[in-house]
């Protein structure tokens, strides 16, 4: 079994569970929605510039939208299936790191 002292990808310790004698899906004497994952910070930011060309007929916009501007690390949820015993209280991945799109609109 993995030592989840040693181990530092655990968010909780997963020794302190067993579900031997209470009913399969449950977590022993735990009130519902008792474990709680780590919390998020997350920033998008999105600008825009529109322009005119050949006078008021014509319009050019261009925009820039970025995703989690300050592309920090956000974590999810650990593994909370009690029957995985590799995993069960783990993070094993992060969410989408930042993103960046560019778009033109030309409208006439």
């Amino acid at each position: 079994m993995l030592d989840p002292h040693r181990d530092k990808n655990y968010w909780f310790n997963p020794a302190s569970f067993d579900n031997s004698s209470f009913p399969a899906g449950s977590y022993g004497t735990l009130p519902r929605n008792f474990l709680r994952g780590p919390g998020r910070f997350n920033l998008d930011l999105a600008l825009s510039k529109t322009t005119p060309v050949f006078g008021d007929r014509m319009k050019v916009e261009l925009r820039a939208d970025f995703f989690n501007l300050f592309n920090s690390v956000e974590f999810r949820n650990p593994n909370t299936n009690i029957a995985d015993v590799r995993t069960f209280g783990r993070i094993t991945g992060t969410y989408s790191p930042r993103i960046v799109q560019v778009a033109a609109r030309f409208a006439f």
